[in-house]
């Protein structure tokens, strides 16, 4: 609200003008989305049909510029296929901005040898991720992660695999992803799945 402004760590609520405690005052209420999860209440899923169970969410979280609302689907396929899609609404100030994506999770080949996790996102985001501007950039994101499962080194029937991935996205915020600017990051590690 106030960029010109010398910072200091710390601010009072009473150091905040009324357009600033206006704006916090929704950013309360943008949170109280969060608990629209029926995971909490302990529902895993629904069972829409034989092949097909489904949960659903609602969230809330801040981004560089403001903040973000996610409507999530998770769809769980023939015993087999997870996915997580979303939609989601971005916001700096007074202006609202669009996004969607989906997310593969966990899909095993090869009698569970391999594990491949990855999705796309899609976005329009405030340029130069400004607090205050109406203009809009259009943005997207791709990942893969492939796991190699390694010899079982536990006696249980947990598994250890080798993970080789690639994620691409254009300039933007897009959540867990390690930077704002247009990057290519590749990423090598272990997992252990169940």
């Amino acid at each position: 609200h106030r960029p010109n402004m010398e910072f200091y760590r710390y601010t009072d609520y009473k150091d905040l003008t009324q357009e600033e405690k206006d704006y916090a005052s929704k950013i309360v209420g943008f949170s109280m989305l969060n608990l629209v999860d029926p995971i909490l209440f302990g529902k895993t899923n629904y069972k829409v049909s034989e092949n097909l169970k489904m949960n659903a969410s609602l969230g809330y979280a801040l981004a560089p510029f403001g903040g973000f609302i996610d409507q999530n689907i998770y769809l769980l396929l023939n015993q087999k296929i997870k996915l997580h899609t979303y939609i989601r609404e971005f916001h700096n100030k007074d202006h609202w901005f669009y996004g969607a994506g989906v997310n593969l999770v966990n899909y095993f080949l090869n009698d569970r040898k391999i594990l491949v996790n990855g999705g796309v996102d899609f976005y329009t985001q405030p340029k130069n991720l400004s607090f205050t501007t109406s203009e809009s950039l259009l943005g997207y994101g791709g990942n893969l992660n492939v796991g190699y499962r390694l010899e079982n080194v536990f006696k249980d029937e947990k598994a250890f695999y080798l993970n080789l991935g690639a994620t691409y996205k254009k300039e933007g915020f897009i959540p867990q992803y390690s930077g704002l600017d247009e990057n290519v990051q590749i990423d090598f590690g272990f997992s252990i799945g169940l």
